[in-house]
């Protein structure tokens, strides 16, 4: 390894902290925090954190040195918090620290109501529907006598495995869990359980007006009560919203109306100890461009126990698919929370993934450059279900993106920067299309290609042919072009290098991100035509080897830079070496790693003003993977630092330490992907088993993750001893060569039938 990655390493390393699973505030780690605006949250002070730890006394694997006058989480040794998120895919809660939206003590739920707390839903009101709004907020209090009692701290797990978030709060008097979860069916479940309490204590629970159009109507009184629980009716109304109907439960046998401490009308139950009771809010689904199944009629009787095993079930399936065992620091907890993410943001029918849940996040949209992430996550992990919906995603959507094109006179399909949930898509000019960032409709192909690599099924380039095929008319045939010994891409916008002469933007030609998706679209499509026996334009492949000496045409100083300019910034097409092992040289990619890390020793753009971004952490781990670099496995433990207390990743972390665009589902999905790269990983014809897993991170093990071509991967390492399975799941016979990294490196060739298994260790 070359000078420059050794700078960056040197720098990559925090100090290490419990390797504690729960890794939240449950560890005692108790964060006292501010909420800001745009989903950030900031450290602000804290208690016990850690000391004596060997290692950092030592100067080794600690975090960079503050300056003097630092502030915010990075310089600390405890985590920032931000509320969880919740989803089904359809919609998105965020969950505060006492258990339930945004409920704090005494006034400050109801005075402060901005805060970003409540049940967000796409915008419907437009077509396309591109915002998300803020449908509801609910919230309790715990009264006692005629004051409201006063948390005094509160202790946070996330289960990914059951998606239920669980909660310990600390009041003055009393002392209460609580499980919350957001069900398939558009129930909000706060499960509470008394452990202790004073006399005359009673919780008052409440829906309210959530800032912004929509308002409440309670309809109080209006419904048929079919069942003795104790129930509150209302409306969500506002211009141009359907009406939604919203139902407030309660199976606590005595539960009362009330007027509540705020002065809003909610439902109040005594407080006993050890008694247990849930307060449950249903949501109706009334619009029908989700094409959701499941059904939108308000419940007659909420049955927790019927609910719970229901939504444990949903969510056990999902985690079953695979499995990772690396209790070395927080990774495994954080993996599986990602993937929980990742699902939680795709729509369970139309099956596009979003990049924003809540307001402060981007809207809820798919960008196919967001979204490759998550899916190239849910492949390694052995989420197949979920990654087939995402391709048929683009596959329906296809004839959207045909018309526009067709209406611009232009051939085949293209992607705009961003897309509605629904696909939904407006006409565009001939110059705006062909401006746009190309890269994201390469993308599209890429996705289809990766989905047939880790199936190995042909019947999937079968089904899915025309949205393998159809991008690449488009970038063949107007994107393209031709000189007599390279080929180049036409000029395109985002980071592929930009200047302004004159007040205006000006574009340099033959952007590398763009030309390098290009080319691995275009060698998926001509590798998926001879395995299906199909006819592609002969063109198309002359100009492939054409369009992969065209990167040259980009290099400066022997390094490749953004787009044909020296003075445009080196290449940032690290992303596309991590997701799919694209072509671009080693020195680009260190010198790339270098200019992206900053003095302290956080990799950032240098251009955003950020001080640390998780995500170029991710992606770079994963580069560094597929090119057999030094340094990945350092890369994801440094990210792994750079989350908050319940495992959310930001896309980035301000100067001042506020954590900017909390559970961003693409970072999460870098995550997932970079660390399936460090447990398994293909390079070629080899399978290489923990070739990215340091000795330190000690006894580790994973089953069921997949690499291509259609492999399943398990493995265990034990005392440094390997044990590997590998199940062709594939259509075909394949052979190839397993290189195992333990106490010594061992190899084995094996040849293996569709269907077969074969399992191997050093002791063979």
């Amino acid at each position: 390894m070359g000078f420059a990655g050794k700078k960056i390493y040197n720098h990559l390393i925090m100090e290490k902290q419990s390797t504690n699973n729960n890794n939240h505030l449950s560890r005692r780690d108790f964060v006292r925090t501010a909420t800001v605006a745009s989903g950030a949250a900031i450290a602000l002070s804290t208690y016990s954190c850690q000391s004596g730890n060997k290692n950092a006394e030592k100067g080794i694997n600690k975090i960079p040195a503050p300056k003097k006058h630092d502030v915010g989480p990075l310089v600390g040794h405890c985590k920032a918090y931000f509320p969880m998120i919740l989803g089904n895919g359809v919609e998105h809660v965020l969950i505060g620290y006492s258990g339930a939206m945004g409920a704090c003590a005494g006034h400050e739920h109801w005075t402060y109501n901005e805060t970003h707390t409540g049940w967000y839903r796409p915008d419907t009101r437009k077509s396309p529907s591109m915002g998300v709004l803020n449908m509801l907020q609910c919230s309790y209090i715990v009264r006692r006598g005629f004051h409201a009692e006063g948390i005094d701290m509160s202790e946070q797990k996330f289960d990914a495995k059951s998606g239920i978030l669980e909660t310990q709060c600390h009041y003055l008097n009393a002392d209460i869990r609580v499980k919350t979860f957001l069900t398939k069916n558009h129930i909000l479940v706060h499960r509470f359980a008394v452990k202790t309490r004073a006399e005359k204590m009673a919780m008052q629970f409440f829906v309210r007006t959530a800032p912004g159009p929509l308002k409440i109507v309670n309809k109080n009184g209006s419904q048929d009560k079919s069942s003795d629980q104790e129930t509150m009716d209302f409306i969500i109304e506002g211009e141009r919203w359907p009406d939604t109907p919203v139902r407030l439960f309660c199976d606590h046998p005595r539960a009362q109306k009330v007027e509540c401490y705020n002065r809003l009308t909610g439902l109040e139950v005594s407080l006993q100890e050890g008694c247990e009771f849930t307060f449950a809010v249903q949501c109706s689904q009334v619009d029908k461009v989700h094409g959701d199944n499941v059904s939108n009629e308000l419940l007659d009787y909420f049955d927790y126990e019927e609910t719970l095993r229901n939504h444990c079930a949903e969510w056990e399936r999902f985690d079953s698919n695979s499995s990772i065992n690396l209790p070395y620091g927080d990774i495994d907890n954080i993996y599986r929370t990602s993937l929980y993410v990742a699902r939680a943001h795709q729509h369970p029918v139309l099956g596009g993934i979003t990049v924003g849940s809540y307001p402060g996040m981007w809207r809820s949209v798919v960008y196919s450059w967001d979204m490759v992430f998550s899916m190239m996550a849910l492949l390694g992990a052995n989420r197949m279900k979920e990654a087939e919906l995402g391709v048929r995603f683009w596959q329906n959507i296809l004839p959207n993106l045909a018309k526009r094109n067709r209406d611009a006179g232009l051939p085949g399909v293209s992607v705009p920067g961003d897309l509605s949930f629904t696909g939904k898509i407006d006409s565009s000019s001939r110059e705006k299309i062909l401006g746009q960032r190309l890269a994201m409709t390469a993308d599209i192909s890429i996705m289809v290609w990766q989905l047939y690599q880790y199936s190995g099924h042909l019947s999937i380039l079968n089904d899915y042919w025309d949205c393998l095929f159809q991008p690449l008319e488009f970038l063949m045939g107007s994107c393209v072009i031709e000189f007599e010994d390279h080929a180049e891409i036409i000029t395109s916008p985002g980071t592929n290098g930009k200047e302004r002469i004159d007040g205006k933007i000006v574009y340099y030609p033959n952007p590398t991100i763009s030309l390098v998706t290009t080319i691995e679209a275009l060698r998926g499509l001509c590798n998926a035509a001879d395995l299906m026996g199909r006819e592609i334009d002969p063109d198309w492949r002359r100009l492939l080897p054409k369009l992969e000496r065209g990167i040259n045409a980009n290099r400066y100083d022997g390094v490749i830079h953004s787009c044909q300019n020296p003075r445009s910034d080196l290449t940032k097409v690290a992303h596309e070496v991590g997701l799919f092992n694209a072509i671009m040289d080693e020195k680009s990619i260190l010198a790339s790693a270098e200019v992206n890390t900053g003095p302290d020793g956080f990799m950032r753009w240098y251009d955003h003003g950020y001080r640390a971004q998780p995500w170029i952490n991710c992606y770079f781990s994963s580069a560094f993977s597929r090119m057999g670099i030094e340094g990945a496995p350092d890369h994801v433990e440094m990210a792994s630092k750079l989350t908050t207390t319940l495992g959310g990743f930001p896309e980035a972390i301000r100067p001042d330490g506020v954590f900017y665009k909390t559970w961003y589902p693409t970072v999460h999905g870098a995550f997932i992907h970079a660390v399936n790269l460090l447990l398994v990983n293909r390079r070629n014809e080899v399978v290489e088993i923990f070739s990215g897993v340091p000795d330190s991170w000690g006894d580790i093990s994973f089953d069921s993750l997949r690499v291509p071509v259609g492999l399943i991967v398990s493995a265990t390492r034990t005392n440094m001893e390997v044990t590997v399975k590998v199940t062709n799941s594939s259509d075909h016979y394949q052979e190839f060569k397993i290189q195992a990294f333990g106490k010594k490196i061992w190899n084995e060739v094996c040849a293996l039938k569709s269907g077969e298994t074969i399992s191997l260790s050093a002791m063979r």
